[in-house]
C-alpha cells in the first residue's frame, strides 16, 4: 500500500465501520456483498490498486477482477494511472456521482418489478371472490398497490434524471 494512502489505527477503525455499514446497509445491497465491500474503500479511499484491495479485503485477484469490471461498467470508477510495472491504479472520480450512477442501476432494478406485481395484482382480481374474503387480501392488495405507485414514482424520478443529464 502507497505510504501515504495508510491510515493510523484510529481512522482504520472508523474506515472500518464505514466498510461495514455500506457491506449490510440495504441502501447500498447488490447481489454480491464483495461489490459493496470494494465500492466502499473506492468511498473512503478514492484510489487504488488491484494490490491494495487484496490487502485491505483478503479476496482473490480473480474476485477483485470480477468487481472491478462491474464498477467499470457501472461507470463508478475508471482506469486512472498504468505503473511501470504495468499495476492499474482504479479510481472513483466523484462520490457524488458515484451515488447518483448507482441510485440510476438501482431505479432500474425497482423498474424490472412493474410488470410482476401489475400481472399478480391482475391474478388476484381475477380470482374473485374466491380470494376476497381469505385473511390477508386486503393487505396484500395494499401493498401491491403501494408497491406499485412507489414503482410509477420511481419511474418519473429516472425519467427526470436522465434528462437533467443529457
Amino acid at each position: 500500500m502507497r505510504e501515504k494512502d495508510r491510515f493510523g489505527p484510529n481512522i482504520k477503525r472508523i474506515e472500518d465501520e464505514i466498510i461495514q455499514f455500506m457491506s449490510l446497509s440495504p441502501i447500498f445491497f447488490t447481489k454480491d456483498p464483495f461489490v459493496n465491500i470494494i465500492r466502499a474503500y473506492f468511498i473512503t479511499r478514492k484510489s487504488l490498486t488491484q494490490r491494495e484491495i487484496q490487502k485491505l479485503t483478503k479476496l482473490s485477484s480473480g474476485k477483485i477482477s470480477q468487481v472491478l469490471k462491474i464498477l467499470k461498467k457501472w461507470e463508478l470508477i475508471e482506469k486512472t494511472d498504468v505503473s511501470n510495472t504495468g499495476e492499474y491504479t482504479y479510481t472513483m472520480g466523484s462520490i457524488e456521482i458515484a451515488f447518483l450512477r448507482y441510485f440510476n442501476i438501482i431505479i432500474g432494478d425497482i423498474l424490472k418489478w412493474e410488470k410482476p406485481l401489475e400481472e399478480m395484482k391482475n391474478k388476484l382480481k381475477e380470482s374473485g371472490e374466491s380470494v376476497k374474503n381469505l385473511k390477508g387480501y386486503e393487505k396484500i392488495t395494499i401493498l401491491l398497490d403501494l408497491f406499485l405507485k412507489a414503482i410509477k414514482i420511481n419511474a418519473i424520478v429516472m425519467k427526470d434524471f436522465k434528462s437533467n443529464n443529457d
